[in-house]
């Protein structure tokens, strides 16, 4: 403003060719001082903590009273008819020009450097129209102002809201995140990453600077697990289309844990239609799929043991004796069950048979190796299934071979046990090309094998089907209540 004043003196002195009177001179030189030091006090009233009536006393001192005295000032010089009066408007006009600018966006500073510019030069005027005038504009200014008053306050309440709730944002989705309920991405539409949440880097072991920046696919091991993923997200990512749910292995570090994510995500346009990138969400799978496996493994495997349950093992022997060739339709099944089980549970009690059970089909899986599958099937009942065309010689010997390694003495809970085994032979397709057939005829050999003193194993006959029907006849024929013994 000081620098305003100073342009207005000299402009008037020189369109005039006159030098302002002593009075007027010593105005201009109080309004410069007030201006040349009002730095301070002008800064001091724009803080929000001073009080009102501090921050318009600092108003009124250091814009409206330079103002009014330059304005005054001028007024003066004219009347004494140094200065033509249409240059004093021009003065004023400039004054307060500059002032606007330097007061933009604060409607009650413009007000005050208004009427403070104007009134001195129609009080000093005196004529009637310029007091009307002046009393006309000063209610219409004033309500012009309160009213952009008005509405600076709602934009500002407007602005302080929507920042308000920006932070609310901000917190809660930090608090999601932190919480482990999930957590977000961004990349740029050359799948670079933008954003990704922190507790990602920690999963990883990485740190966060670490991942933006690098491909999107990064965040994953996309091998052989994540084959089926890595097809679903390469798809999704080449055709910029949505995908929900989609479930991948986490790219941990060397020696971290296994973790599992299922990641959701869209495409994102600019307001042109233009694509920009993806965005989505994730969170953490892997608890889920550690149940989804145990829940798999309960149903396909003998929780006591560890082999393969009854349902695994007809899953397996429809396979092979459903297969489109003919030759891979071709395979062996023995039907095993322990002699002198029974004993052992009775003696010793149910825990002894279990750590019984257990000792059994380890010696078993390690006499069948790779030869074969094996699976119990309930009970003191295994069987094992040997893909493959097989001579009759060699599955003999390694009947003989499961015989003779089950019948070694074991060390139960330090006591010495010593059990049996029978086995009863079908093979496939000679014996039955249906699993109930092959299944069924192999239940025949094992009662065969039994019968014939135990400790045996006997292949499948056709004479077989005979004997049991008469062994049928026969405890049918009996009299209710008497025991057979066959």
């Amino acid at each position: 403003m000081a620098y305003a004043f100073g342009v207005v003196v000299i402009i008037a002195g020189l369109t005039s060719l006159s030098l302002p009177p002593l009075d007027v001179a010593i105005l201009l030189s109080i309004a410069l001082l007030i201006t040349g030091f009002a730095r301070v006090p002008i800064e001091a009233e724009r803080r929000p903590e001073i009080p009102v009536w501090a921050r318009v006393l600092l108003l009124v001192s250091t814009v409206a009273v330079p103002v009014m005295i330059v304005g005054m000032a001028m007024a003066l010089w004219a009347k004494t008819g140094g200065l033509d009066w249409r240059l004093v408007v021009g003065s004023i006009v400039l004054v307060t020009g500059v002032g606007s600018i330097l007061q933009s966006g604060r409607h009650h500073s413009l007000l005050t450097i208004h009427l403070a510019g104007w009134a001195p030069l129609a009080v000093i005027e005196g004529s009637v129209t310029s007091m009307v005038v002046l009393a006309a504009c000063l209610p219409a200014a004033i309500g012009a102002s309160y009213r952009q008053v008005q509405l600076s306050g709602e934009a500002k309440a407007k602005a302080e809201s929507m920042v308000r709730v920006s932070r609310r944002a901000e917190e809660l989705l930090r608090d999601f995140e932190e919480m482990g309920q999930g957590w977000f991405w961004e990349t740029d539409r050359r799948r670079l990453l933008t954003y990704v949440s922190p507790v990602v880097a920690r999963s990883l072991g990485v740190s966060l600077n670490r991942l933006l920046g690098r491909s999107f696919t990064d965040l994953f091991d996309l091998g052989e697990d994540g084959q089926e993923g890595e097809r679903t997200l390469a798809f999704h990512l080449n055709a910029r289309s949505s995908f929900q749910e989609l479930a991948v292995r986490a790219a941990v570090i060397d020696g971290g844990e296994e973790r599992w994510w299922s990641i959701t995500g869209r495409p994102t346009y600019d307001g042109f239609g233009n694509f920009v990138g993806f965005r989505g969400s994730g969170h953490d799978l892997t608890e889920k799929r550690r149940s989804q496996q145990q829940a798999s493994r309960l149903a396909h495997f003998d929780s006591l043991t560890g082999l393969a349950n009854r349902f695994q093992m007809s899953q397996t022997l429809e396979k092979i004796l459903n297969a489109p060739h003919e030759r891979q339709r071709e395979c062996s099944v023995f039907l095993l069950d322990l002699d002198r089980f029974k004993q052992v549970n009775d003696t010793l009690g149910h825990p002894a048979g279990d750590a019984l059970l257990k000792q059994v089909s380890q010696r078993l899986e390690r006499v069948v190796d790779t030869q074969g599958r094996v699976g119990r099937l309930g009970g003191d009942e295994f069987q094992v299934i040997i893909p493959g065309e097989s001579p009759r010689e060699e599955l003999a010997r390694l009947a003989e071979r499961i015989i003779d390694v089950l019948s070694q003495p074991y060390s139960i809970e330090g006591h010495r046990v010593v059990i049996g085994a029978s086995l009863g032979i079908a093979i496939a397709p000679q014996h039955g090309v249906t699993s109930e057939a092959l299944v069924r005829n192999c239940d025949l050999a094992l009662y065969a094998a039994k019968d014939g003193g135990r400790g045996r194993f006997h292949f499948y006959a056709d004479d077989l089907h005979s004997e049991a029907e008469e062994r049928r006849q026969l405890e049918q024929d009996l009299p209710a209540g008497y025991p057979f013994r066959g």
